[in-house]
Order: C-alpha cells, then sequence, then structure tokens
C-alpha cells in the first residue's frame, strides 16, 4: 500500500497493547502495516481493491492505527461497533 500517507509509526508494545485491549491477535502483515504507517489516508482521495473471493470493489477513505482523533482511531471504532463484529472464537 504505497499510496497511503500514514500517521506515523507504532511500537510493538503499542501494537501487543491495543491487541489486548480489543482480545484480539492481529495478522504479522498488519502489524508491520501498523508499525511502519500506524493507519493513514490515501494521498489521492481514495483506494479501492477489489475482495476476490465476492469479486465486490471495496472503497477505502482511511486506514486505522492509534490516534487521538477517534475517527482514525482503531480502538474507539472497536469500542464503538464490536457488537456488530462476527464472533472470532
Amino acid at each position: 500500500m504505497h499510496k497511503i500517507k500514514g500517521f506515523g509509526i507504532l511500537s510493538m508494545q503499542e501494537i501487543i497493547g491495543l491487541e489486548k485491549e480489543m482480545h484480539l491477535n492481529f495478522p504479522e502483515d498488519y502489524k508491520q502495516f501498523l508499525m511502519n504507517k500506524n493507519g493513514g489516508a490515501p494521498e489521492e482521495n481514495y483506494l479501492s481493491t477489489v475482495i476476490p473471493s465476492h469479486g465486490e470493489e471495496i472503497v477505502l477513505g482511511a486506514l486505522l492505527g492509534i490516534n487521538e482523533n477517534e475517527n482514525f482511531d482503531l480502538e474507539s471504532w472497536y469500542k464503538e461497533y464490536s457488537d456488530e463484529l462476527m464472533s472470532h472464537h
């Protein structure tokens, strides 16, 4: 995702803390993304990608990380919408 303007970087300790808070284990490639970019916004207006298993295009306006701005903060969104997520057990 070279067209993303990141929000900064995260340490592995911050990512592990977020995983514990959210009771999740992030995939290794996502952890690397968070360490290198901490989420971010597209350099252009948006990014789109196709989900191969569904053939559907999705549009991305932002990728969440740890951010003081709740609009871009992964934990804030998780707290707000966790009851709508599929079970991971």
